[in-house]
């Protein structure tokens, strides 16, 4: 018997059989959408179409990797090695009463001595290994009516011919923005080269534009394998990340300026005279205290060396002869630190601005998990605070009683979110998707 290694942190081993069943099926085929060389596929499994929303998704997603899998015939009962963790040999193409099928092992839950597989896209849901003596669960899976699916055995920690190989097996796959965070754009670093970066996208198959109203996250997972996830973006996406929420502007000064005209305000007991000396239909150049701004369009701004920023509002350009054309600017002083929710405020986003040394830093609060689910995002189990404590920045992981989302902790329960069956635990999966989120994952 050939055996399948699976592990989660380390490696683990599971053994499959094929068994035959005498029953006689029609053989069809289906070209799966997306990639012209995708190979023919079993347009059936288990009686279950392999065109459906969630399979073709699946499908799609792994495409490059499907079209270049070997389909080994399959006579009588036969077993099979394959492995998840570190070193990856997951994906297998067996060819079954001269129809091609796919066998995608997603992960192994240790507690439960079980596994997850998909074929052709659809989900097989959670298989439990023979060695399992409990006679209620399902341990086989019937792929066609003729053959089924069932595991052998599952060893965990498996190390094969390494040794020591259960001390934190390093994984060598890095995401750039530390997992799901939807508000940075990252990219998946394999020993330091990119081989997938965030973008977005008009919908989840589509191609990758500059702004879009959705976003395509590369994240690594606990298997130190890279995954996708597709998220449509409150605000928009753009330059591969989400736009954060409009803040208040926080002006200091705000007011409108005629073309030629001066006036001095007072901002932080310091005086300020704004000059509009140049303003046309989409351009405007300013001096503030003798500085000269550079040429600036709408929500421009500029950081003058004092670190104040002026910043264009509106241009106001006039068609009719005899009128002048004016610029509405905001003015905004920065201390050390400014946060745009008043302090440690967990039910409200908020947006801490402060100042190291020369540079500028602005942190948009967000969401994380503690106990599992990715690493940051926009649903958790609590919320990255950050806030200004006597002009300094101060920053701490605060839990939500009724979880997080959209980087505010939730005054009451409300349902998080989260796709059963997808293989990621998150929102409030650990109470209601045991196939996502197995006992480990929710401690």
């Amino acid at each position: 018997m050939v055996e399948i290694n699976i592990y989660k942190l380390h490696k683990s081993k599971v053994g499959l059989l094929f068994m035959v069943l005498s029953v006689v099926v029609i053989h069809l085929t289906v070209v799966v959408s997306g990639t012209v060389n995708q190979p023919l596929l079993a347009d059936t499994v288990n009686g279950q179409s392999i065109d459906t929303p969630d399979a073709q998704s699946f499908l799609d997603r792994y495409s490059e990797v499907y079209e270049k899998v070997n389909f080994e015939p399959v006579v009588d009962s036969s077993a099979y090695q394959m492995l998840i963790g570190n070193e990856m040999d997951n994906i297998k193409g067996y060819e079954l009463s001269g129809k091609n099928y796919i066998v995608h092992l997603l992960n192994c839950e240790k507690s439960s001595n079980s596994c997850i597989f998909r074929i052709n896209g659809v989900n097989t849901r959670r298989l439990y290994s023979s060695e399992v003596k409990e006679d209620n669960l399902a341990k086989e899976f019937n792929i066609d009516g003729k053959y089924k699916l069932k595991i052998n055995s599952v060893e965990f920690d498996y190390c094969g011919d390494i040794v020591y190989c259960n001390l934190q097996y390093p994984c060598d796959l890095k995401d750039s923005d530390n997992g799901i965070n939807y508000n940075v754009f990252g990219k998946i670093l394999k020993n330091g080269t990119s081989i997938g970066v965030d973008n977005c996208k008009e919908g989840e198959f589509g191609p990758a534009m500059d702004s879009a109203n959705g976003l395509w996250e590369n994240y690594v997972n606990r298997n130190c394998q890279q995954q996708h996830k597709f998220y449509i973006c409150p605000n928009g996406c753009k330059n591969g990340a989400c736009v954060p929420p409009e803040q208040e502007l926080n002006c200091n000064v705000i007011d409108v300026l005629d073309e030629g005209e001066t006036r001095t305000y007072e901002a932080s007991l310091k005086e300020y005279e704004v000059s509009a000396l140049l303003v046309n239909s989409d351009e405007v150049k300013l001096i503030v205290n003798g500085e000269l701004t550079d040429l600036l369009s709408e929500s421009e701004a500029y950081l003058l060396k004092d670190d104040t920023k002026i910043s264009i509002v509106d241009i106001k350009s006039q068609n009719l002869a005899g009128e002048v054309d004016r610029v509405e600017f905001c003015l905004r002083v920065f201390n050390e630190c400014s946060d745009s929710d008043s302090g440690k405020n967990f039910y409200e986003r908020g947006v801490t601005e402060y100042r190291k040394g020369e540079n500028q830093y602005s942190n948009v609060e967000i969401c994380t998990y503690t106990k599992a689910g990715p690493t940051t995002g926009e649903i958790g189990d609590s919320v990255i605070e950050s806030w200004c404590e006597y002009g300094e920045y101060r920053v701490e992981t605060i839990p939500c009683e009724f979880g997080c989302k959209s980087g505010a902790c939730l005054k009451s329960p409300i349902d998080l979110g989260g796709q059963c069956g997808d293989n990621i635990c998150e929102g409030n999966e650990c109470n209601t998707c045991v196939q996502d989120c197995g006992p480990a994952q929710c401690l």
